[in-house]
């Protein structure tokens, strides 16, 4: 039985147009559910060097489209305002948001109570806007059972049967025509992220990672304890900014998050 250990990367981003926000959508990049936020996945790894690797290749080729496109992807500080009305513009195409899969470990935190909007003398002025660097981690025991075997291939003859000189009836015949060697594996894994394990986890990246890179602004997304669940049985931790910042020190976000999933085997 082996530990297998995965890490990958996923990134929200502005585009901007002559200095303006714009609908990444509308220039053929893949968006968040906030539909004004860019976003692109990279591959998980297995290793630091694969999963940082696999990270690099996605995001420099977004870099190339934008450039491509005439467009500026944004990451300077992981946050930036816009005004009421372009809000509600973004509002609008959305419909509605579905806020109901992001989690946070601690009870006092409830998003529906959140707000990113800029209050002044009752009056909403503006309202702030976050990109996230979100952290997927996965692991599970397999094991993996191989047996071997031999596998003989045959073909079929037709031999003629003659009674009196007359063609009556054929018999089938099979002959031997190859013989391989063959192994069947059998693979079966367990899932090791257990509630307790992605408490601990996210405590950990609160406590270690977020508290180095938290925005030096209030943002509603950008708190301690963020998480969602994945279909794959493992989850995504999704409180850190992506800003230049983090970018800078993606290997000691991705080495850290590394070492909390090596620590399931001490």
């Amino acid at each position: 039985m082996t530990a297998k250990n995965k890490v990958g990367l996923e990134a929200e981003f502005f585009l901007r147009k002559d200095g303006e926000l714009v609908f990444p959508g509308d220039y053929g990049f893949s968006t968040d559910e906030f539909i004004i936020l860019g976003e692109f996945r990279a591959d998980p790894g297995t290793t630091r060097g694969e999963a940082i690797a696999n990270f690099y290749k996605v995001y420099y080729d977004v870099v190339e489209k934008a450039k491509a496109a005439g467009l500026l992807l944004d990451i300077s500080t992981g946050y930036t305002t816009v005004t009421p009305e372009k809000y509600a513009k973004v509002m609008r195409r959305i419909g509605h948001k579905n806020v109901a899969g992001c989690n946070n470990i601690y009870p006092d935190v409830d998003m529906l109570k959140l707000t990113d909007a800029v209050v002044v003398k009752g009056e909403i002025k503006a309202y702030k806007l976050s990109t996230g660097l979100h952290v997927h981690f996965s692991s599970s025991d397999v094991v993996e059972k191989v047996s071997k075997r031999v596998q003989e291939n045959f073909s079929p003859v037709k031999i003629p049967i003659s009674i009196g000189g007359v063609n009556a009836a054929e018999m089938s015949l099979y002959q031997k025509t190859s013989q391989l060697d063959v192994e069947d594996r059998l693979v079966a894994s367990a899932n090791r992220i257990t509630k307790p394990v992605l408490i601990s986890i996210i405590e950990s990246m609160d406590a270690d990672v977020f508290s180095m890179y938290e925005p030096d602004e209030t943002l509603k997304y950008r708190k301690p304890g963020f998480y969602e669940l994945k279909d794959h049985g493992g989850f995504e931790y999704r409180s850190l900014p992506f800003c230049e910042v983090t970018l800078t020190n993606i290997y000691n976000i991705v080495d850290y998050s590394f070492t909390q999933l090596e620590a399931l085997d001490l």
